[in-house]
């Protein structure tokens, strides 16, 4: 039975991330070669995470009125028809608007996912049903980037390839005879930004400097890869995994110790990452092994960040304290991206690591304040870390 809720929105998730996963990194390589500036690549990014923030906005109401599965369905065609128009018509200006509604689109496939998954666990299946959607996420995006090694990026492959698959992400959803989760009326609490922030300031920073980070990792990483003769897909493969495979022994370390001091090490530690990257550059071994620990490093950050988050609420609470949460990672993720392009046209595809470094060292300086001017939470006061983002708002029920 547990094997039946979970197969079809999972199934679908796994050839979602599949087709916009390597995608996303395909962009910056297809449009390094043709010579775009980085700044605008930068917008084009910056688009789509654009239309990711202000995506559930819209796409929520449309789940309201006509469901999940056809909801999903709606959303996943537009991801499709996005895709092969980008393919049809390459022009960096065009790709500017597609890429937003792609974003739009896709932030509604996660979110029915999200909401179908959470709406059909229990108490005892929530925590194996988080983790088997942690292992669906990281591997399909670790997976999928090994595509650019069999295909011609110079092609239409790349676009045929993504369209098939995200139209293959259709079938599992639309051919469940499992019933999905019903909408009902929505019912809020609502917290104000001013309380959010004065309880827990370090969970917003570091919300918004995950965005800042991750978002340049997932734009420009590729372009460093390019421009340094490394293999893009390994590159960004091996960081993804350092992410998937680190999120447990670092969530579990934020639950027995203060997560304020968990965070703080790890930006040291990301700090102390990108330096020796910045040092050995030339040395090949030395960038796959250290920007395992880069990803591992960066991309726990939001989690953790979360936790500490929900530390400081009621549980009645927690729901749109992650909204405001999710916000501040989202306007950290469109801004990231633009901002790293401009440095990056300034001076050169290295600087990347200098901002990563400098948006830790932010978290470095607020954490050890925070260590030194507030009590830590008691140890049994804190919440189990979750590694999945509760971004929906949706009431729903079996």
């Amino acid at each position: 039975m547990f094997k039946n809720i979970v197969y079809s929105p999972l199934a679908s998730l796994v050839f979602l991330i599949l087709s916009s996963s390597f995608y996303m990194t395909f962009i910056t390589v297809k449009l390094n070669l043709i010579n775009v500036p980085e700044s605008l690549i930068g917008y084009i990014h910056s688009s789509f995470y654009a239309g990711m923030f202000l995506g559930p906005i819209k796409c929520k109401s449309l789940i309201n009125r006509v469901g999940h599965i056809r909801a999903y369905a709606v959303f996943v065609s537009i991801t499709t028809g996005t895709v092969i128009m980008q393919g049809l018509w390459i022009n960096s200006y065009w790709w500017i608007i597609l890429r937003f509604f792609a974003g739009v689109s896709l932030s509604g496939c996660y979110l029915v996912i999200e909401s179908w998954l959470l709406a059909t666990s229990t108490k005892k299946t929530k925590g194996k049903i988080l983790a088997i959607f942690m292992i669906c996420l990281y591997s399909s995006q670790s997976i999928s980037q090994f595509f650019l090694e069999i295909i011609d990026i110079s092609s239409m492959e790349p676009f045929m390839l993504s369209a098939v698959l995200s139209t293959l992400a259709i079938i599992p959803a639309c051919v469940t005879y499992m019933k999905p989760p019903q909408v009902e009326a929505e019912v809020t609490i609502k917290i104000s930004m001013v309380k959010y922030f004065t309880k827990a300031p370090f969970g917003f920073i570091g919300c918004l400097v995950s965005g800042l980070i991750l978002s340049s990792i997932y734009s420009f990483m590729p372009s460093y890869a390019l421009h340094h003769n490394v293999s893009v897909s390994l590159f960004m493969g091996i960081i993804v995994a350092g992410g998937f495979i680190m999120q447990w022994p670092i969530g579990k370390i934020s639950d027995i110790l203060d997560r304020t001091r968990v965070i703080t090490i790890n930006s040291i530690l990301t700090i102390f990452a990108c330096t020796l990257i910045l040092m050995y550059r030339e040395n090949t071994i030395v960038l796959y092994i250290v920007s395992f620990f880069i990803g591992g490093f960066t991309f726990t950050i939001y989690p953790i960040s979360i936790a500490h988050t929900c530390d400081y609420f009621s549980q009645e609470d927690i729901v749109n304290a992650t909204g405001i949460s999710l916000f501040a990672y989202g306007f950290g993720s469109i801004i990231g991206s633009s901002m790293t392009a401009f440095f990056i046209e300034l001076y050169s595809s290295e600087v990347i690591f200098h901002y990563i470094a400098l948006s830790s060292l932010v978290l470095v300086l607020f954490g050890t304040y925070r260590i030194i001017t507030v009590k830590p939470i008691p140890q049994e006061a804190l919440n189990p870390l979750s590694t999945l983002p509760e971004t929906i708002n949706l009431n729903v029920k079996n």
